[in-house]
């Protein structure tokens, strides 16, 4: 992989604000962070930052990683690096990932599978 293409998948490029809402199908270039809501699948080649404000509800999720403060309703979350749920995170699904880490005080309903 070149060092460009690396570079553009740990990139924030997307940011969905407070109050802000996307239903649809979100494909994204490189990373995001998600404050508002979204409605839909998400396929994206970088991170996925959820804040505590945010609110996901998708039939499927792709990232390399994920790390998630908010509610986050997802069929499957596939992200084969890591997820990490912080501990105001509210996860409900499948969660298919390499790591999993699981903050005191998160909340976890559903099932984790290795890649």
């Amino acid at each position: 992989m070149s060092e460009k293409k690396e570079k553009n998948e740990e990139t924030l490029n997307t940011i969905v604000g407070p109050g802000s809402v996307f239903a649809g199908e979100f494909i994204i270039a490189g990373g995001a962070r998600i404050d508002g809501i979204v409605k839909g699948p998400i396929q994206m080649k970088g991170i996925l930052l959820v804040g505590e404000s945010g609110n996901i509800v998708a039939p499927k999720i792709e990232a390399s990683s994920a790390v998630i403060g908010g509610i986050v309703e997802a069929q499957l979350l596939l992200a084969p690096e890591k997820v990490h749920l912080r501990s105001t995170a509210k996860f409900t699904g499948t969660i298919k990932t390499k790591t999993l880490v699981i903050d005191e005080g998160a909340k976890f309903q559903g099932t984790s599978v290795l890649p």
